[in-house]
Parts: C-alpha cells; sequence; structure tokens
C-alpha cells in the first residue's frame, strides 16, 4: 500500500507540473527593480517580492523541468538528465507546499527566504549533471547518426530545448538571487545606495571589466601557470542600470575562449616567455548608445567561417574547458567557473535584450562581441527565444 501511495503522489506532483506548463511566465524588466529601489518600506517590498516568486517559481521550474521531458527518443531519461529533473521536482514541490499567512505578513518571508536557500544550495548540481549529459547525447547522437550527427533533425531539435532549459534555469536562478541578496541586506544591514540586490543602479562597465580580467588571469595562472599579456581600452565611465554580474560573468567567459585561442596557437611555452600576442580588449559606450559593447580580440589564428556555429553548440567539445581551475571568492563567483562558456555568456546577453556574436580572421585571430542592452527592456522568455534566434542562431556567429 505505501508503494501505491508514494506512486499516486509522484503521479500528483507530475499533474500539478503539467498544468504550471501551461502557465504564462510573469517577464521581468530592469526598470521594475529600480522602482522598487525607491520603495519606502523595505519589509514591504521583501514581501511582495516573496509574494511574487511564490506564484511565479512554479511555472518557471515546470518549465525547466519539461525541457528535459521533450528530449527526442527518449534521451531525456539518461541518468544525468533524470537527476537534474528531481531537483527541478523537488524544488516545485518546496514552492508548490509553502503557504503564505492572510493577509501575509513579514515571518512568511523569512520562512520563505529559507526555502528558496534551500533550493539555491540544491541547484548548485544543476551544472554539472547537464554537463555530463551533453556528453552522453553526444555519443548518443553519433551512434545513431554517425558522422552526420551535427546535420540531424534531433542535434537541431536538442540545441533548441538546452537554449530553452539554460534560458529558464538563468531566470530562476537571478530571481531567485535577487530575492535572497535583498533579504540579507535588508537583515544583515548591508546596504549600498547603488546596490538593489543583484541590480547595481550605476553599473560602471570600466570597473566591472577591469575586475574581470583580473579574475581570469587569476584563472589563467592556476590553470595553466601563465596568461597573455591583456591590455583594456575603455571609452568611457557612463553608468547605467544593469545586473554587474552578469557582464563579469559574459566578460570572463569572452576572456576565457581568447585564451584558449592564444594557447592553443602558440603553445603554453611562448606564453609562458611572453613571447605569444596579447588580447585587447575595448569597452566602447557613450551617453545616448543603445548597447554597451564590449570586444575580445584574439591572435590565436581564428577558424574557418563554417566552424563558427560550433561555438554556439552545447554539445560541441571544447577539451580545453576541462583545464580551467577556479577558486571562488565570493558567492556570485562560482557560476564564473560553470561548463559552456560561449553559450552561456551569449544567453545572457540575451536575456536582457543583448547579444554575443563572433567574426573570424582566419590564420590570424577572433573578435567576440558582447553588446549589453542598457535601455529597459523586458526579460526574454524560453517561450520566445526560439521565434526570435532559431534560424539566425544555426547557420551563423
Amino acid at each position: 500500500m505505501a508503494d501505491v501511495r508514494v506512486r499516486a503522489e509522484h503521479i500528483s506532483v507530475l499533474d500539478d507540473m503539467r498544468y504550471y506548463c501551461e502557465r504564462p511566465q510573469t517577464p521581468v524588466a530592469l526598470g521594475i527593480f529600480q522602482k522598487f529601489a525607491s520603495h519606502g518600506n523595505k519589509q514591504s517590498a521583501l514581501l511582495e517580492g516573496a509574494l511574487f516568486l511564490h506564484t511565479e517559481l512554479p511555472v518557471r521550474i515546470a518549465m525547466g523541468a519539461q525541457f528535459l521531458d521533450k528530449m527526442p527518443r527518449g534521451l531525456g531519461g539518461l541518468q544525468a538528465f533524470q537527476e537534474v529533473r528531481a531537483l527541478f521536482t523537488t524544488s516545485f514541490q518546496d514552492v508548490r507546499a509553502f503557504n503564505f499567512s492572510q493577509p501575509p505578513n513579514v515571518e512568511d518571508e523569512s520562512r520563505f527566504h529559507e526555502i528558496l536557500s534551500t533550493i539555491q544550495i540544491r541547484h548548485k548540481r544543476v551544472p554539472e549533471a547537464i554537463a555530463l549529459g551533453c556528453e552522453a547525447l553526444r555519443a548518443q547522437l553519433e551512434l545513431i547518426h554517425g558522422e552526420s550527427w551535427w546535420d540531424s533533425a534531433e542535434r537541431k531539435e536538442i540545441q533548441q530545448l538546452l537554449e530553452g532549459f539554460f534560458l529558464s534555469r538563468v531566470g530562476i536562478r537571478f530571481l531567485v538571487g535577487q530575492q535572497m541578496k535583498l533579504h540579507s541586506q535588508y537583515y544583515d544591514g548591508v546596504t549600498s545606495s547603488n546596490m538593489f540586490g543583484l541590480v547595481d543602479l550605476q553599473t560602471n562597465p570600466h570597473r566591472l571589466v577591469k575586475s574581470a580580467i583580473s579574475s581570469v588571469e587569476r584563472m589563467a595562472m592556476a590553470s595553466f601557470g601563465a596568461c597573455p599579456n591583456i591590455t583594456l581600452k575603455c571609452t568611457s565611465d557612463i553608468t547605467f542600470v544593469q545586473v554587474a554580474y552578469h557582464i563579469k560573468f559574459i566578460t570572463i567567459r569572452l576572456l576565457r575562449h581568447a585564451i584558449q585561442n592564444t594557447l592553443a596557437c602558440y603553445g603554453l611555452e611562448k606564453v609562458k616567455a611572453g613571447e605569444a600576442p596579447g588580447i585587447t580588449v575595448t569597452v566602447a559606450d557613450g551617453p545616448d548608445n543603445e548597447d554597451l559593447c564590449i570586444c575580445v580580440m584574439d591572435e590565436g589564428g581564428g577558424l574557418p567561417r563554417s566552424k563558427v556555429r560550433y561555438l554556439w553548440s552545447y554539445l560541441h567539445e571544447d577539451g580545453e574547458e576541462r583545464d580551467w581551475e577556479w577558486v571562488a571568492t565570493s558567492e556570485e563567483d562560482n557560476q564564473f567557473g560553470e561548463s559552456f562558456g560561449l553559450p552561456l555568456a551569449r544567453l545572457r546577453a540575451r536575456l536582457f535584450g543583448g547579444d554575443v556574436k563572433v567574426q573570424t580572421m582566419e590564420s590570424y585571430g577572433l573578435l567576440t562581441f558582447a553588446y549589453i542592452k542598457k535601455f529597459d527592456d523586458a526579460e526574454l522568455l524560453p517561450e520566445r527565444y526560439s521565434e526570435v534566434f532559431e534560424a539566425e542562431d544555426d547557420e551563423s556567429g
């Protein structure tokens, strides 16, 4: 009887998740957080945020799990993906089981904060599990299609599903992180005139890119014992509203790729001896610019234009990614060590209206451009992702 009851409860949870998959997500915009920052009653603002997440998270978590369920040929049943799905299911149940008082009060927000903390810790295992799942996916596709696996309909479908999954995950991570940061800022007294949760009301790209360069230089020294010289050029010190760690994450990813290209082209010994060309980072901005643009240029040999599309695939083998070591100096830094460098950098840029583009000069090097939208733009949700980017992504950089 116990087994029957457990199975019935499991089916009930799956039905609940399917129901929430059909509900619309609510896109957020950075301007909303800017308005919340001027809220006179911070406790009330915290409670409003908790109530929003209590309604929104089940929808986003259920949709994230659904992307794995839709994998073709039953590939969502791979062990690594099932582990991730189980994590999402548990988090979904945690949020759904939580009940606010009527009317809601500040004690409810503190109790809900504990739920969010548990979810955040639980989901730290997701990147490694997904990376293992993607390795298994590629192996299965190669087994089924042989050398033509890249051109298979399944590979293209899997890419779209993984884009949706990661976009969903990044959105969940941001919303949970924003609420938790606001909670700690209020209750721990760690306040700043320009920081509202994770949103920096006076984001300074020059400072952030300098910090990213310092971080990636430490990473390269820890991983390889050497780092190419990195030169920074910045046109202004204009500030704007943005999620600061998104910019740092994207910049680190672009720099890591440029360093890998340089090491692969010239070898470690030449880099150690200072005989390899350096990397140039240019930050372009102006008071009326639509985007902040960060350009990373390396002289690592480039690649054929027809190969640029492989850089965006979650199934593309990138052995150099495994060679990097990263010791996080803060909770936010933990995500800088995740796999899927350029694809995740592009996804984060696109989340609030930006993008990442690559131009190749074969036999010379790569120019990678990150465009960060400066003006208020609504969050890009997974259901709109394919209609906006699908045709372009599979054929271009």
